[in-house]
């Protein structure tokens, strides 16, 4: 064999290893999960919720009226109706969000009723935001979840006619 032959031979060897033996593996099929269906319809009422992290953002204070309106009006209060929520949030608590009534049965901002939205009745027994997976009693502390309770009702998820009449403080 020749010095030339044998050149020929070696850059075909190395070829074939440039291509063949490095040829790159090809991409993999993204894989789809399957899930499981559900094995049970009832969930927990006390499901633990997420820890909300720390916020440069001052807590808003009791009496400051504008910031809840801010709020409702970003869980989906019409514009329209802002007013009338301001107006009902100062008889009704004061814009305290801590403010207890009617010998403690009715508490919050909008001074949800808990015997009637929350604790079961013959109505609704599992309580009316159980059943509408708005959370528990405990949590119309919250001035978010307590708003978002008031719009349910005032939009009449009751069965009820839509509007302010739940809230004897507007009569």
């Amino acid at each position: 064999m020749t010095v030339v032959s044998k050149l020929v031979w070696a850059s075909l060897i190395g070829l074939y290893g440039l291509f063949v033996v490095n040829v790159p593996n090809p991409p993999k099929q993204p894989q789809t999960a399957i899930y499981a269906p559900a094995t049970s319809v009832t969930m927990p009422q006390d499901a633990p919720k997420p820890t909300p992290l720390p916020s440069s953002t001052p807590p808003i204070q009791a009496g400051d009226c504008e910031s809840f309106i801010g709020m409702a009006y970003g869980i989906g209060w019409p514009a329209a109706a802002l007013d009338t929520l301001k107006l009902a949030m100062r008889l009704e608590s004061g814009c305290d969000p801590y403010a207890v009534g009617d010998n403690g049965d009715s508490i919050g901002l909008m001074q949800i009723n808990m015997p009637t939205w929350c604790v079961p009745n013959d109505n609704w027994p599992i309580g009316w935001m159980q059943h509408y997976d708005l959370g528990i009693c405990g949590d119309l502390w919250n001035p978010e979840t307590n708003l978002l309770v008031a719009l349910a009702i005032w939009e009449g998820w009751t069965g009820s006619t839509p509007g302010w009449q739940h809230w004897h403080a507007l009569k």
